[in-house]
Parts: C-alpha cells; sequence; structure tokens
C-alpha cells in the first residue's frame, strides 16, 4: 500500500485559511514526506481565484503554479514521486504542456507522475478563456490526452480535431519515464472509461469501500472495451484526514475547518449527488488511528492500492506537520 500526502500549493481560501503555507514551507511539506516515508507528494492546479473565496476573504490567496513548484521540489529530494492532483488539461495549451512536462520528469530524474482532470469550477476555464464559453471540457480533455501521447511517442506530431490542432510539431527532449504515468482524477463514470482508455490508475475522492469496488468493476468492464490498455490499473483514491483522540473530535474539527467550507462549495459539481455530513464525512478519514487503519483495512481490501493526495484539514502548517507524524507513525505502519 502506498500513502502520499496532498500538498497546500493552491488551496488557500478554500480548503485551507488564507494564509495557510508559503513557497519555503511547500519544500518543508515535501521535504518532510520524503523523511516520513510517504510515497509522494501532489500538488493541485489553480490559476485564479474563485468566486466564493473572493466573497468570503479580504486577502487573495496565493496559488503557486503547479508544474514550476514541482521543479523547485526534485532539487530538495531524491525518491518521492512528485504528482499533479489534477492538472486541469482544458485550461493547458498541449503543445506547451508536452514539452513542460517532459522537460520536468528530466530535472526530476523520472519522477513525474501525471494526475489529470477538469477541474472543479467551469468559472475559472471561462475566465482564462471567455472565447470559449461552449466548449465541451471532456472533449477538450479527452483531445488533450491523444495530443500529449501523440507528441511524447513521435518525431513529427500532427493533431486536428474538433477542439486542438497543430502540424509538423518535433519536440524534444521526450520524457526520461518509458511512460509517464496518467492518473485519471473524479468519480464520475467517465473518468473510469477515460482511464480504461488512456489512463494507468484510477483517482476518484471520498469514496466507500462499498463505491470504490462498484468503481472498479466498471473500470473492469470498460477495460474489455478497450483492450489495447489492457493492464492492472493503480487504484488511487483522494481521501481528507483528521486524526484526533475521538471520530467525534475529528469531525468537529473539519466541520469547522475551511476544508468544510469548501467541500460545501462543490455541492453542485464534485459534490452534487448526496449530503454532505453523510457521504463526505463516512466516505474520508475521520478518526483515531486505529478507526483510520480500519477504514483504509475496508478500502485496501476493496481493491485500493494507493491512498493518494491525503488532504489533512487543519488550520495551520504547523499542526499539518503534526497530523504527517502522527499518521506516518500510527497508521501507515500497519500496512508497510
Amino acid at each position: 500500500m502506498k500513502f502520499s500526502i496532498a500538498l497546500p500549493n493552491a488551496i488557500e481560501g478554500m480548503a485551507t485559511p488564507i494564509p495557510f503555507a508559503d513557497h519555503k514551507q511547500l519544500i518543508e511539506i515535501a521535504v518532510l514526506s520524503e523523511k516520513l516515508g510517504f510515497d509522494a507528494v501532489w500538488g493541485c492546479d489553480h490559476l485564479l481565484t474563485q468566486k466564493y473565496v473572493k466573497e468570503t476573504f479580504t486577502t487573495p490567496p496565493n496559488y503557486y503554479e503547479i508544474l514550476i513548484t514541482l521543479a523547485v521540489l526534485s532539487t530538495y529530494t531524491t525518491k518521492l514521486r512528485l504528482g499533479t492532483c489534477i492538472l486541469v488539461l482544458p485550461i493547458r495549451e498541449p503543445v506547451l504542456l508536452a514539452n513542460q512536462l517532459a522537460t520536468l520528469d528530466h530535472f526530476n530524474e523520472g519522477r513525474l507522475t501525471l494526475g489529470i482532470g477538469l477541474g472543479g469550477y467551469r468559472e475559472e476555464f471561462e475566465a482564462i478563456y471567455p472565447q470559449r464559453g461552449n466548449v465541451h471540457r471532456g472533449t477538450l480533455l479527452e483531445e488533450t490526452v491523444q495530443a500529449l501521447n501523440l507528441i511524447f511517442s513521435e518525431r513529427e506530431a500532427s493533431f486536428s480535431e474538433k477542439y486542438v490542432h497543430f502540424k509538423g510539431v518535433e519536440a524534444y527532449p521526450k520524457p526520461k519515464q518509458k511512460k509517464i504515468p496518467f492518473y485519471f482524477g473524479g468519480n464520475h463514470i467517465k473518468s473510469i472509461e477515460r482511464t480504461a482508455r488512456w489512463g494507468d490508475a484510477w483517482m476518484p475522492a471520498g469514496l466507500t469501500p462499498e463505491d470504490l469496488q462498484k468503481g472498479i468493476q466498471r473500470l473492469e468492464e470498460f477495460s474489455e472495451k478497450y483492450p489495447e490498455n489492457k493492464k492492472d490499473f493503480e487504484i488511487a483514491p483522494q481521501y481528507n484526514l483528521y486524526l484526533a483522540e475521538s471520530k467525534k473530535k475529528a469531525v468537529e474539527y473539519f466541520r469547522n475547518s475551511q476544508s468544510y467550507e469548501h467541500i460545501v462549495s462543490l455541492k453542485d459539481s464534485t459534490h452534487k449527488n448526496g449530503d454532505i455530513e453523510e457521504t463526505f464525512i463516512e466516505g474520508n478519514l475521520f478518526g483515531t488511528p486505529q478507526e483510520v487503519i480500519d477504514k483504509i483495512g475496508e478500502l485496501k481490501d476493496a481493491g485500493m492500492t494507493h491512498c493518494t493526495s491525503i488532504c489533512i484539514d487543519t488550520h495551520t502548517v504547523d499542526e499539518m506537520y503534526e497530523q504527517m507524524h502522527c499518521f506516518a507513525e500510527e497508521v501507515m505502519p500497519a500496512f508497510k
């Protein structure tokens, strides 16, 4: 079982207060993650302040661009894998992105993992590309995935679909890894199908063991439809975490956190199905170390292979360090 930490590089005002972690503390978090034996850190991809964050805070949040952040972290770590969770493909230009990813993969000696998805806020896409208000982001994402694979594998690449077009592109270097792992983020059935068709791992969020098992079954079914990509997929769900002396206290802490407000903001998109109290709290890792061990054990039995991008719900970075130590020392040994 692998365990990884969510890097708070672009979540101020959403999952954390403002301010939270500055650029130096992001380095400290990555270094500590490697020291404690975590397998990876995963940074998120937000370029612009969301409307609800503007309405909630008078101070703007700092969003540290994920690819530059991971490039810096590669110079402070040696074994830790560096991932994006998630890189919002619809806001990225494919040819430039391909060169950025290949370059980053060389500078970190092949430690890059690419978690990709649509992004939770369409408003960001429309603010960056106001002329593309009618674009179907799912189609754009799929075209970008195909374009990246083409650029990574061909000496000279040309591509022309509904949204993505380029001709005679010779882009070097190619990635250092034979293949950069693609983790498809999202709980939606389309994310599962995209994993089966182009991916190496499925990265949903906050699923119960029962729902995770159902998703894996659908992944196996889709895999028969796309035999050219059939493999042993990594099952890498994301979870929120808070450890306390009782589940009651852990849940109370979460309800008073900025992370709770972030989940509420996604009620019309990512979390539009189900009640937060019932689905989110029960679908994540809140409780004593033993209760969290038991929950992870159930998820492992359901098929989880990587507990990825663990988002620790705290008010300060020092509290995050304490939670990281507690998880590494009291939970991880049960699985390693």
